[in-house]
């Protein structure tokens, strides 16, 4: 392993693989896993009747979420790609990247995710939908955040360690 020319970037020197699925990993994807507890709230928000919580003004932040939270995935997904560093959620890691949105959040996609459910919390202010975002954050927390973090400190180790010590999961 060395570092990468681009300050903050670390990446594995040997050529990298993906043609095997850890078995470890968890099935859903994070982008379904959005989506569908999205829908759920959606579902869950028109059986009851939808009750607006909100006021109406606060739609625009909401808006604002949605976009900053599609801004900050995309963000991720991209620098992953420039450091040439495959962003699949279901392979042994090869490399792992802290800068960029790295350096503000170890989970930068997911937290794009959370934010776009927040945004959509806030555009429809219902209780479900504004409790959508929590449930996903539990959701990946527990399950696919997990497995990710034990496979980066299984191959990088103490850097990882020094990484997880300064920049937060989320936000």
């Amino acid at each position: 392993m060395k570092d990468h020319p681009l300050k903050g970037a670390v990446y594995m020197s040997r050529a990298h693989s993906f043609s095997t699925r850890d078995p470890a990993a968890p099935v859903m994807p994070p982008p379904a896993i959005a989506g569908l507890t999205g829908l759920a709230a959606y579902v869950v928000d028109r059986l009851i009747g939808r009750k607006r919580i909100l006021p109406r003004w606060i739609r625009p932040l909401g808006v604002g979420a949605i976009a900053a939270g599609l801004g900050l995935s995309v963000w991720g997904i991209l620098h992953f790609k420039e450091r040439d560093v495959s962003p699949s959620p279901w392979h042994r890691p090869s490399g792992f990247v802290s800068d960029g949105p790295y350096a503000i959040s170890r989970n930068p996609m997911y937290a794009g995710s959370a934010l776009i459910l927040l945004g959509i919390g806030l555009v429809r202010g219902s209780i479900p939908t504004l409790l959508s975002p929590l449930a996903f954050v539990t959701i990946l927390s527990r399950g696919q955040i997990a497995f990710e973090e034990a496979a980066l400190q299984n191959a990088y180790g103490s850097e990882y360690e020094n990484y997880k010590q300064h920049v937060r999961r989320w936000f």
